[in-house]
């Protein structure tokens, strides 16, 4: 093989984390404590700038005891990046509410991050209930967000 098409290829090979995305050296624990932080002082849109090119994250809010408009109990979206997930539970809420709250991370495990929900919720607050994720890959991918409206 020619040695410039082999430094080509190298060369493509080597930067091309960087025009798809670099995967962000984190654990899960770390991202997971991150989106509580963001999700309680109402700045999930600025975990764009840390966690860029996520893609797709499944987006479910259960309610405690009230439903959706059309009966259903949870409802359940898909966003492209943080912002676009900001704008969602904006669009969700009056005059404020449910504000954002959050438990402490009770434990990541079997691709599952859950919240502590042991001292129960309160009402008008929409919590973060668990993260799914998948780590058998190189790069932590995050599959879905859930949340529980306290309603």
């Amino acid at each position: 093989m020619n040695i410039s098409l082999i430094a080509l290829l190298f060369f493509v090979l080597s930067t091309s984390t960087i025009v798809f995305g670099a995967c962000p050296d984190i654990t899960v624990k770390t991202f997971a404590n991150d989106l509580a932080s963001a999700h309680v002082l109402n700045r999930i849109g600025s975990l764009d700038e840390k966690y860029p090119d996520f893609g797709s994250i499944q987006i479910f809010i259960e309610h405690s005891i009230g439903e959706e408009e059309n009966g259903d109990t949870i409802f359940i979206a898909a966003v492209r990046s943080f912002r676009d997930l900001a704008k969602l539970l904006e669009s969700r809420r009056t005059d404020g509410l449910p504000a954002p709250g959050s438990r402490p991370l009770r434990k990541c495990s079997n691709s599952v991050c859950t919240y502590d929900f042991l001292n129960g919720i309160q009402h008008n607050k929409l919590y973060l209930k668990e993260i799914r994720y998948n780590d058998y890959k190189s790069c932590l991918e995050i599959e879905a967000i859930w949340f529980l409206d306290g309603d």
